[in-house]
């Protein structure tokens, strides 16, 4: 299941059910637990009472960690349970109520055997000692698959029957749109749509100099120093224009997603300006490009600069330059409208402005290869 179908059907299970998110590194497991603390947290607040989220990365814990340290009273063993237990037990929230919260346990599947083993009690009786969890606790473990190569072990027997597992495969498209609702540029979503194989890649396919491979987790990263880097080298896409930012994709991805990302990146800012594209077509690009490449990283970057611009005619001239640009390729057109609907452009406004200008042939064009390709 892609990311939004997983944290979907985990918010239907009732918290009594212990999940178990499973998939390659970087592919957003910890993403989906922190969504679904934001959804307990969000019925706590409707319910007027506390949420408590707690994440625990397994591989630096001890068994101890869990059960709690053992002291005598009264010739009898006792164990002081740890704390963060104690902020999800029974009677711990406002005035004596059951807290609503979530309790990650990261990377179970890079732990130690006893730590594992120390799950069990916590995740099938929802309890650690004397300690008792609140019914509204949902308990979440995350993991790789031994197949990813990543250090991962298989759990033991009797762990892995405890939980229901759900293997969450991450998809180019939908980490478009959550990388736009999260201010990353929008080349990185458009680049990873034309060229999926470079999104998400597993440890034994990465880069033979540095070991460095693409994850979404990765890209995210890449979003992130983005900017800085185009601020470091300065305008235009000169080879030394582009270095810092081709330096640290290479330290994040690997030099060969590195340097084809960077090769991307350097056709779109070779491109004329869009807001020019968008006021005159023929005028800004008498010429529009042939081949794949250049064809897509100019829709890309006139599908984020119109749905940016906010303007009430930039979904007509986003059809009218598509329409001009990608006569020769129409799936071009349909890259360009993903990007303007996955930065936040109007999509409802876009079909309402074609609509009313379907007698002119450039929109009439674009419309008809939409009616047949739905065939």
């Amino acid at each position: 299941m892609n990311f939004q179908e997983t944290l979907a059907f985990a918010g239907a299970i009732p918290p009594s059910v212990p999940l178990f998110f499973l998939g390659q590194p970087g592919g957003g497991k910890s993403a989906v637990a922190r969504a679904t603390g934001l959804a307990a947290a969000k019925a706590a607040a409707e319910a007027k009472t506390s949420c408590v989220v707690i994440r625990r990365e397994l591989t630096g814990h001890l068994p101890e960690d869990l059960s709690g340290l053992p002291f005598a009273k009264d010739g009898y063993s006792h164990f002081f349970p740890p704390a963060f237990l104690g902020k999800l037990a029974k009677g711990s929230g406002p005035g004596g109520s059951d807290p609503f919260g979530v309790l990650v346990l990261e990377d179970i599947t890079q732990a130690q055997r006893a730590v594992q083993c120390a799950c069990f009690q916590l995740v099938q009786e929802r309890s650690m000692g004397d300690v008792e969890l609140s019914d509204r606790v949902r308990i979440i473990l995350t993991g790789n698959r031994a197949s990813d190569k990543a250090g991962a072990r298989e759990l033991p027997s009797p762990l892995r029957n405890r939980v229901m597992l759900l293997t969450l495969t991450p998809e180019p498209e939908e980490w478009m749109y959550w990388a736009a609702s999260q201010g990353l540029p929008g080349v990185i979503g458009a680049f990873l749509n034309y060229k999926p194989e470079f999104f998400s890649q597993l440890p034994n396919q990465g880069c033979k100099q540095n070991g460095q491979f693409a994850t979404p987790r990765a890209w995210e990263n890449v979003g992130r120093v983005y900017d800085a880097c185009i601020a470091m080298g300065g305008p235009g896409a000169s080879h030394a224009a582009l270095m810092p930012l081709l330096t640290a994709c290479g330290g994040l991805l690997g030099e060969g997603t590195a340097t084809e990302f960077v090769g991307f990146v350097r056709l779109q800012k070779e491109l004329p300006d869009p807001q020019l594209v968008l006021d005159n077509p023929k005028k800004a690009l008498p010429n529009p490009p042939g081949d794949p490449d250049r064809l897509t990283a100019l829709v890309a970057a006139l599908g984020e600069y119109a749905a940016k611009s906010k303007k009430k005619d930039a979904p007509l001239k986003l059809l009218l330059a598509l329409a001009h640009v990608s006569s020769k390729s129409r799936e071009g057109t349909a890259a360009g409208i993903a990007c303007f609907q996955a930065n936040g452009g109007d999509v409802t406004a876009l079909v309402e402005q074609a609509d009313a200008a379907q007698e002119d042939p450039r929109v009439l064009a674009v419309l008809t290869f939409f009616a047949e390709s739905t065939k």
